[in-house]
């Protein structure tokens, strides 16, 4: 006996090459620059990797959007943007990694500079965050099917404040802090990035139409990585600029009341010439 097929019939989506290299190209313009730059001091061809990226990026969107109304099937189809609500989302995860990476990047720092620990402590130490995440991630979609949409706002409040029990922390733990004072706010931190992450993208998908979930599926971490590049490079700049500046310096060390093991780290520091050999 035969069944029918009785499928709707859909047309073949057809490759974009074009698109696909165009947006390689720009993204490593744009990438590799922001991630090696701090490393290599900025020379010529990095600021140029850099200038370009701006063009490439350019052409691609025009060609992405002329190609959408020839009735191509685009890497990028630009209507997505048109949703108000697809856009927020976008740009939400593009904000949220950029700063997720820097913090990350910065505590870490913080410790092995600020400290003293080892990386192998200062890996340690955090080692929290990631547990917190693990375990709310695998919880997040009972949670959202439980309260809906809410579950975004509740882990960006618990993520929140973690940073601010950090804050109130870093001060007041002495030159040798035990990593268990850090403990809590670190897994209340990981919580709430764990019950934000997967939500959000469940979120934006929730806002294209299923032709358009492929696309969004590849669009969403792309979005994701450039932002964590941007974030950390932005910081890195900041952060190191600050640390080979002596009056900066300063300012970091007595953030976080350092041992006089800083002083190998940030010899330039007037705390560090200031103190008896």
């Amino acid at each position: 006996m035969a069944v029918p097929d009785r499928r709707p019939r859909t047309r073949d989506r057809r490759l974009d090459p074009v698109g696909a290299l165009l947006s390689a190209l720009g993204l490593f313009l744009l990438v590799f620059p922001l991630v090696e730059g701090r490393e290599r001091d900025w020379p010529p061809t990095l600021l140029a990797m850099l200038a370009a990226s701006a063009p490439v990026l350019v052409v691609f969107v025009l060609y992405e959007g002329r190609l959408g109304r020839r009735g191509g099937d685009p890497v990028l189809p630009l209507g997505l943007f048109a949703d108000p609500a697809f856009s927020r989302g976008a740009l939400l995860a593009f904000a949220f990694f950029g700063t997720l990476s820097s913090l990350v990047f910065t505590i870490a720092l913080t410790l092995q500079y600020g400290y003293g620990f080892s990386a192998l402590r200062a890996g340690v130490t955090t080692m929290p965050w990631a547990v917190g995440t693990a375990v709310a991630a695998v919880l997040a979609g009972t949670v959202a099917r439980r309260i809906g949409n809410r579950v975004l706002p509740l882990g960006m409040t618990l993520f929140a404040g973690s940073l601010v029990a950090l804050a109130f922390i870093l001060p007041a733990v002495g030159d040798d802090p035990s990593g268990a004072v850090f403990v809590v706010p670190l897994l209340v931190g990981g919580a709430g990035l764990g019950l934000f992450v997967a939500p959000l993208q469940a979120a934006i998908l929730a806002t294209v139409r299923p032709a358009n979930t492929g696309a969004v599926s590849g669009l969403l971490p792309t979005v994701q990585q450039v932002g964590s590049a941007v974030g950390l490079a932005v910081v890195g700049v900041v952060f190191f600029g600050l640390v080979e500046d002596g009056l900066g310096a300063g300012r970091i060390e007595a953030f976080v009341q350092p041992s006089s093991r800083c002083c190998s780290v940030w010899p330039r520091s007037p705390r560090c010439s200031a103190s008896p050999p």
